[in-house]
């Protein structure tokens, strides 16, 4: 039987390929579009507060990740520089044991003691930039809860602020007339219907309180790390 092909081996049909990759793409592609479109309207149907203060906490996992980063490779250097340093003074000893040359005198002590402070420094360093991102994040979140609209615009305030109350007040009674002269027992039972201004519940302690306390208190650590 001979080993050559013939002249027909030429035309055996071959199975193409090319067209299922094609086929494969666009069904890929076709899934990729819908995905992004699910995930679209997921986020459409999450309110805006709930995207920022996610937005929020997702930054500041990130600046603790990065904190945590940075110590791994502070304690990484550290120990290759220790490394380093053990691997001289074993040479330093085995020449002082061969007759070789004669070590200096080193100070240890004040070396380690540079290298500690050297490492207060860098930590001082990251723990300032990791308040540095806090602020700056603290300062978007007031100005967004700042630029906000309050459901509840229209409503009057329960709060007495003394401003346009007090200029009212004054108003109605110059046109009042003048009262009749009482007597004490009136004056004890019209004090003892009030009700002590200290008790009344506060209201109105919105966010933006607690989010400018809180910048006082970036701010007052910033100042005393720095």
């Amino acid at each position: 039987m001979s080993t050559f092909a013939d002249e027909t081996a030429a035309d055996v049909p071959v199975k193409d390929i090319t067209l299922n990759l094609t086929k494969v793409g666009v069904g890929l592609s076709e899934m990729l579009v819908a995905q992004n479109a699910r995930a679209r309207q997921a986020i459409l149907r999450v309110s805006r507060e709930d995207l920022e203060d996610r937005f929020l906490r997702l930054h500041e996992e990130n600046l603790l990740l990065k904190q945590h980063t940075h110590k791994q490779e502070d304690k990484i250097k550290r120990m290759a520089t220790k490394l380093v340093r053990l691997v001289k003074d074993r040479r330093r000893v085995e020449q002082v044991a061969a007759g070789g040359v004669r070590p200096g005198s080193r100070d240890v002590e004040l070396e380690e003691m540079m290298e500690e402070l050297q490492e207060k420094v860098q930590e001082l360093q990251m723990q300032n930039e990791g308040l540095k991102q806090r602020l700056l994040a603290a300062k978007q979140q007031l100005q967004t809860q700042s630029k906000r609209p309050t459901p509840y615009g229209h409503v009057q305030s329960r709060v007495n602020t003394g401003l346009r109350r007090l200029r009212e007040d004054t108003f109605s009674l110059a046109q009042l007339p003048p009262a009749a002269p009482r007597g004490p027992r009136s004056v004890e039972v019209e004090m003892s219907g009030r009700a002590p201004q200290g008790l009344l519940p506060r209201y109105g302690h919105s966010l933006l309180d607690d989010a400018r306390a809180e910048i006082r208190n970036l701010y007052v650590l910033f100042l005393s790390a720095s």
